[in-house]
């Protein structure tokens, strides 16, 4: 069926279901983020660096190395902000991250679920308006 052709229950499912996609995934993606920036960024410098440091395996970089050279290197943030103030944004943003990814799971977890749920009761819908249409001919 065409979109104009569609009962408007049907299209109130279509768009729901799209609702719910482009959230979860929009949700989905920050979580992906406040994971990297959050408690792997924190793993990678408090835990990782130090431990190679003490093998004596090469120095690496860190996320805040790679941070601070986007932000002060890369963007002219420099002008603005300092380097101590620079440090205590990073360690705040990635605490806030931290906590950020413990609203976005479940979050995401809830979203995927009413995702699938809006995508059976358009398939089931689908399903019954072909059965209707093949019974009309």
């Amino acid at each position: 069926m065409e979109k104009s052709q569609q009962p408007s229950s049907e299209q109130e499912m279509d768009s729901d279901f799209r609702r719910n996609y482009r959230l979860w995934r929009i949700v989905a993606g920050f979580r992906w983020f406040a994971l990297v920036v959050g408690p792997i960024a924190i793993f990678v410098d408090d835990f990782l660096q130090p431990w190679i440091e003490q093998s004596g395996l090469p120095n690496v970089i860190t996320m805040e190395d790679l941070t601070r050279w986007f932000l002060l290197d890369i963007l002219p943030l420099d002008l603005w902000i300092d380097f101590e103030l620079f440090l205590r944004l990073y360690h705040t943003f990635n605490k806030v991250a931290c906590v950020l990814l413990l609203v976005l799971i479940p979050w995401s977890i809830m979203l995927k679920r009413k995702t699938k749920g809006a995508a059976r009761n358009l398939a089931f819908h689908e399903v019954r308006m072909t059965l209707e249409a093949e019974e009309d001919v």
